[in-house]
Parts: structure tokens; C-alpha cells; sequence
């Protein structure tokens, strides 16, 4: 990330440069980080007693599900298009062919 636009609505990440130079798995990888995060805490204050760790539960729960929608501006949408489009990296080739 070279720079993050701050909008009244949310912040944009801007990267300069081709990005494609990157194997889809980085991308993937790096987007993954945020939803993995609000799930494993969310499952964490799951057993916790008291309404104010469940409504945190359930909170970081909805949140993880909705970052992996595949919207444009979460992160989903960089999981998505680098899925649908997966550019293997020189490691990731295939030992068969």
C-alpha cells in the first residue's frame, strides 16, 4: 500500500504501480487477514458470559461473513476477482506439466 484515501464513508487503500507483478496468492493471502481476524475473535467471545460479549460475538461474526462478500470494496472483492482469475506464482506451478 503506498498511500490511504480518507473519505467521509471509509478509507481507500491505493497501491502505485502494476500489481499484477504479485501471484494472486499474495493478494489473496493479505485480504484474508481482515475476515480471519473478526472470525476468530468472534468465535473467542462466543462462550463468554454476559450480553455485551455476545453482541461483540455476533458483531465481529457478521462482520467477517459481510469482508468476504465479493463487493468491490471489501475484501472479498480482491479474494473473488484474484480466485476467479488465479495467477500462479513460480512456485505454485504445476510439477506435471
Amino acid at each position: 500500500m503506498d498511500a490511504m484515501l480518507v473519505t467521509a464513508t471509509r478509507h481507500i487503500n491505493l497501491y502505485e504501480g502494476e500489481q499484477s507483478a504479485y501471484p494472486s496468492r499474495v493478494h489473496v493471502v493479505r485480504s484474508l487477514g481482515g475476515p480471519l481476524a473478526n472470525v476468530i475473535m468472534g468465535l473467542l467471545m462466543l462462550p463468554r458470559p454476559g450480553w455485551i460479549a455476545r453482541a461483540f460475538a455476533a458483531f465481529n461474526l457478521l462482520a467477517g461473513a459481510i469482508e468476504v462478500a465479493p463487493i468491490e470494496t471489501v475484501d472479498g472483492g480482491v479474494i473473488w476477482r484474484e480466485l476467479a482469475g488465479w495467477q500462479p506464482s513460480a512456485g505454485d506451478a504445476d510439477p506435471a506439466s
